[in-house]
């Protein structure tokens, strides 16, 4: 006996274990995370040289280790830096540019910091109506 001969509808069941029906009625299949082929594995040594170029230069981001660990002799695509530094921690946050952070400070400030420290004026320009002649 199904769900609906038994007198229960299956949307007021779905509403009790709080899963929409789109969700419900999807299709199941796995779809890759990212299109393509997926990455080769990377080696073990090709691990260990990025890691120690990276420890000993901690200020460096992937793309100057990968160059660094070729310049070395080493087979290092910046993939697989990427993929490594990524691993263990190791990718560095961009800077904001001086004048964005001098930028936002000078905003900051402008703030009204209490009561009755917004001050506001506005100016507005009539253009005087002509006097016409009756």
């Amino acid at each position: 006996m199904s769900a609906e001969q038994a007198g229960c509808r299956l949307t007021r069941i779905l509403a009790h274990l709080s899963i929409s029906p789109s969700n419900w009625y999807r299709d199941r299949k796995e779809l890759p995370s990212k299109p393509g082929r997926p990455l080769s594995p990377i080696a073990e040594d090709v691990i260990d040289i990025v890691l120690g170029m990276s420890w000993s230069h901690p200020w460096y981001g992937f793309r100057r280790i990968a160059v660094m660990c070729r310049r070395c002799g080493f087979d290092v695509k910046r993939w697989q830096a990427y993929e490594i530094m990524k691993t263990y921690d190791l990718l560095q946050s961009s800077r904001k540019p001086k004048g964005a952070i001098y930028q936002a400070a000078k905003l900051y400030s402008l703030l009204p910091q209490g009561p009755n420290e917004l001050w506001q004026t506005d100016v507005t320009y009539l253009h005087p109506l002509k006097q016409g002649r009756a």
